[in-house]
């Protein structure tokens, strides 16, 4: 039995009705990143944006949204452009998970908020991918009416769509897009993002968030150190192998950096290993150190 607390926007359920990962915003394992006008990550797991004549501007996360159920949102800061400037927030979903949705009415909400000075237009949008699960070509197949965002305030947009019976299976592109902009450090937050079955735009599914990590951690991880240790010989191979704590959706793109060595050289470890559940770390040590030392950083990235 579902249990539903109404006074606050929170619904708890047995199940997951969130076909968005993170909607919530509080799943945050990357660094701030400067706005640019190419899609791309920032802070917040599992939202891209950009703003186009972008001139400045970061993609943060706000952890203060006393508006929103849990107090987070994807926040674009600072931002700065000239004429004609759209802002873009933007969730691929796998086709894995949109394939249940074709032929499906489905309904989009969040909270949004800005401080452009005046109500300005936003839009939702939806693309399928040419192929299945690579949105580097994809095509609009619906959008939604121009929603009146005003300045200043916490204003929840909703959409309701029924999809096609193709539409959906090789993966689903969903976006926010504002209107044309001229901006100059200004900012936009969205909060309580939901896709869901059905006509009607339910109160916010609150997940816990070890569960909210580990649905991002399907697409991106990143390490708490790994450490190896022992005896070292000049010369001599050391291996790791390190699992994921959550299985990949393809093989990721792995990265390292050295957090502190003795006994090794001052540099990465080389990773091995194409799998999606485990990979492999090799350090090769420098000297003869009756207690080495190696401590690293690492992270695993299967976006799209």
């Amino acid at each position: 039995m579902a249990l539903t607390k109404t006074s606050n926007q929170v619904i708890q359920q047995p199940y997951r009705k969130n076909f968005l990962i993170n909607g919530c915003m509080r799943v945050a394992q990357r660094a701030v990143a400067n706005i640019s006008n190419s899609t791309q990550f920032g802070a917040v797991d599992r939202w891209k944006a950009r703003l186009t004549t972008a001139t400045a501007g970061t993609i943060t996360q706000l952890t203060t949204a006393s508006t929103t159920v849990n107090a987070h949102a994807l926040l674009l800061a600072g931002m700065s452009c000239s004429a004609g400037g759209l802002v873009v927030i933007e969730q691929y979903i796998e086709s894995r998970n949109s394939v249940y949705l074709r032929g499906k009415t489905i309904t989009f909400s969040c909270l949004l908020y800005h401080d452009f000075g005046a109500t300005t237009n936003f839009t939702f949008y939806l693309y399928n991918p040419t192929a299945k699960d690579d949105f580097t070509s994809s095509t609009q197949f619906a959008n939604s009416p121009a929603i009146p965002i005003p300045h200043n305030a916490y204003t929840r947009m909703t959409w309701t769509v029924t999809l096609g019976a193709t539409d959906a299976t090789n993966g689903l592109r969903f976006q926010i897009l504002s209107d044309a902009v001229t901006l100059t450090a200004k900012g936009v937050a969205v909060g309580e993002a939901q896709l869901e079955l059905g006509s009607v735009a339910t109160p916010f599914e609150f997940r816990p968030y070890a569960q909210e990590l580990a649905l991002c951690q399907r697409y991106y991880e990143k390490s708490d150190n790994a450490i190896w240790s022992g005896m070292s010989t000049s010369g001599s191979p050391y291996y790791l192998t390190i699992p994921y704590k959550v299985t990949k959706r393809v093989a990721p793109i792995k990265t390292a950096a050295v957090v502190y060595n003795n006994g090794f050289p001052n540099n990465p470890p080389t990773l091995s290993g194409g799998g999606s559940e485990v990979f492999m770390a090799e350090m090769v040590a420098a000297s003869t150190t009756p207690s080495s030392y190696f401590q690293f950083s690492w992270t695993a990235d299967a976006e799209f």
